[in-house]
């Protein structure tokens, strides 16, 4: 199951903070995002405003995590030769994927 707590809800709530960690406790593996002064949102696969990050999660069930990430806001970005993962977008275009299968998938 896809957490609720997304990167994008978490830079919301730290708007005016340097860093903005995701975790659900302070035990867990973080995520940190820093801001930058005059970002320019990527525009993938442009590569005149490419990806600034790139983030890999796995999943057990691919449907379930698709539809969750786009009840969240994900945009699923159809690829070609898909096999063992599926790439989306979040909110502002930065690409992600899930990863499922077995462990040598991509």
């Amino acid at each position: 199951m896809v957490k609720p707590l997304t990167w994008w809800s978490s830079l919301a709530h730290h708007a005016h903070a340097a860093m903005s960690p995701v975790s659900c406790a302070w035990w867990e593996r973080q995520l940190a995002f820093q801001r930058v002064a005059e970002w320019v949102p990527p525009r993938w696969p442009d590569p005149a405003y490419p990806q600034q990050l790139r983030l890999d999660i796995r999943v057990d069930d691919a449907d379930r995590a698709e539809r969750e990430l786009r009840a969240l806001g994900a945009i699923r970005v159809l690829g070609e030769h898909e096999s063992g993962f599926r790439v989306f977008t979040d909110p502002v275009g930065h690409p992600f994927c899930i990863v499922f299968g077995g462990k040598n998938t991509r």
